[in-house]
């Protein structure tokens, strides 16, 4: 197994085993839910905007492999602090 096959499993096992940003937000400005009825997979995930439609903050929950829990805690790790751009955020000040 190369250096580069090692790392990704340690990166999505670590992810799977203490994901990051888990549990939903209460109070949110918007949230989602997904599933995949091939696999089971579920998750549900919430943001909340900040001034400028910044997104603070992301939680998300939900169940299945590995491989969905571990994308969804680092895709919610990369969302955060970034300008929303989309039909259901409020105008920007």
């Amino acid at each position: 197994m190369s250096e580069f096959d090692q790392l990704y499993r340690e990166l999505i096992l670590d992810h799977y085993k203490n994901p990051r940003n888990h549990g939903l937000l209460e109070p949110a400005d918007a949230r989602a839910e997904g599933q995949n009825p091939l696999c089971g997979d579920e998750v549900s995930v919430s943001v909340r905007l900040g001034e400028g439609n910044v997104i603070e903050e992301v939680g998300f929950d939900g169940r299945g492999c590995a491989i969905s829990q571990a994308a969804t805690s680092r895709s919610a790790r990369w969302t955060s602090f970034r300008r929303a751009r989309c039909g259901w955020c409020p105008p920007a000040s």
